[in-house]
């Protein structure tokens, strides 16, 4: 199965990545508590979006 059709990649990183954080937002997402903590961590470091993922195919 290729995975490919469901990413869309903006960019390549020059060097390859360390760590991947991931947050669901939705039933899983108690209290907000992942998508704020996600929310936080993305206003202090300036990540670099390289890919969206359409979730989509995932869900039932």
């Amino acid at each position: 199965m290729s995975y490919e059709r469901f990413f869309h990649i903006l960019d390549t990183p020059e060097e390859p990545a360390k760590h991947l954080i991931v947050a669901f937002r939705g039933w899983p997402d108690a209290n907000e508590a992942a998508t704020e903590s996600i929310s936080y961590l993305i206003d202090q470091l300036h990540p670099k979006k390289i890919a969206d993922l359409d979730p989509e195919e995932f869900f039932d």
